[in-house]
């Protein structure tokens, strides 16, 4: 964390900027560099030091006061400031300076839409509990689901989160602190493996189905990898090498144990890799570019759930299957979390500073659950 240092008669203070850096090569001179978001960062910086350069200005008869006194009183100007700056702008700041994929960014952003709808660009710091229940009740009457609710509470904490870490509201500030959110909607997506063998076998009619149903097959053959992980692999540059290695795109920007999902490719994996891998190495279809496959899926899904039966097959069922099997089978959950590419639970995060989860350990456990299917 980067932090600004406050200087005055003999004594230093330290306030904390809210800009968090990988380690001390990314911070030189001053300015944040080697990074991809280096000039936001820096931008930020520049907000933040302005800030309380300001309020120093309006200070008079600081010789009398101590490094303490200085930095409280400048804090309480910014504070004082910063408090008044709406909900709409502040949660923009954060998503422009935020290290979040752009599918992250975007739910979040519809999830504050919602609130914004309710609230009104409110004050930041006139955010309440009053208002977080009655913002609960107002999108009860829309009757928008408990998981949208979910989601807009999450836009509305991460704005709050970011604001304390940006000194615009003080450390105390915690609206959301006796609030209890509903629990999310969770949809039963998993097949069971008679199911899954019942979709691996089916005759389809259609060349969009048939698709659809093969890049759900080699979502689970590859251990639930995700659709947007899937398409950002060069499977030619893997040249005679059978084994994957690639970074979660959903949770890059995490700190995790490990930080590649790395393991052998089965077997039951390569034809269909080879079926659709483009001249370029990526995945794809005869008619569809890679970037509209999302597109693609929700077009034929409907069909495909006809033709097989499966009413509660979507194209996450690959992920929810392969991880119910391996839980069944005992696999460690440590294990499977690496396959999956979490980032780990604060219960396991400890025992994990400790532990490696090995590509043969990966390996072994994507062996096991496959091998249950035959």
């Amino acid at each position: 964390m980067v932090r600004l240092a406050i200087a005055h008669n003999g004594d230093t203070r330290y306030v904390s900027t809210g800009v968090q850096v990988d380690n001390t090569m990314q911070f030189r001179n001053g300015r944040v560099t080697n990074r991809p978001d280096a000039n936001i960062l820096n931008t930020r910086l520049q907000g933040f030091i302005a800030k309380y350069e300001t309020a120093l200005s309006e200070l008079q008869y600081t010789e009398c006061l101590s490094c303490t006194q200085l930095l409280s009183a400048l804090r309480d100007i910014v504070n004082r400031k910063s408090r008044n700056a709406g909900l709409e702008a502040t949660f923009k700041e954060f998503i422009e300076n935020s290290r979040l994929v752009d599918s992250s960014k975007s739910i979040l952003t519809s999830g504050m839409r919602h609130a914004l709808k309710v609230l009104g660009d409110i004050p930041i710091g006139a955010l309440c509990y009053q208002k977080i229940v009655r913002l609960e009740s107002e999108l009860r009457k829309k009757r928008l689901s408990n998981s949208t609710i979910v989601l807009v509470m999450a836009a509305l904490r991460r704005t709050v989160t970011y604001a304390r870490r940006c000194g615009y509201v003080p450390e105390e500030f915690r609206p959301f602190r006796d609030y209890t959110e509903p629990q999310p909607d969770i949809r039963d997506s998993w097949l069971t493996p008679e199911q899954l063998i019942k979709l691996r076998d089916a005759k389809l009619y259609g060349a969009m189905q048939q698709t659809t149903r093969d890049y759900i097959m080699l979502s689970f053959y590859l251990g639930g990898i995700n659709i947007a992980d899937l398409l950002s692999i060069n499977f030619k540059a893997l040249r005679h090498k059978r084994r994957l290695k690639y970074i979660r795109n959903k949770t890059k920007s995490q700190q995790k144990a490990n930080k590649y999902v790395e393991f052998d490719i089965p077997d039951e994996a390569m034809p269909y890799i080879e079926k659709y891998m483009r001249p370029d190495g990526y995945l794809g279809t005869k008619y569809q570019r890679k970037d509209m496959l999302h597109s693609y899926f929700s077009q034929s899904i409907k069909s495909l759930r006809e033709q097989t039966g499966l009413n509660n097959l979507i194209y996450y069922s690959a992920r929810k299957t392969f991880a119910q099997i391996a839980f069944n089978l005992g696999i460690p959950t440590g294990v499977i979390d690496f396959i999956l590419g979490h980032k780990l639970n604060k219960q396991g995060r400890t025992l994990y500073n400790y532990i490696y989860v090995s590509p043969e350990k990966a390996t072994d456990a994507i062996r096991r659950v496959l091998d249950f299917l035959k």
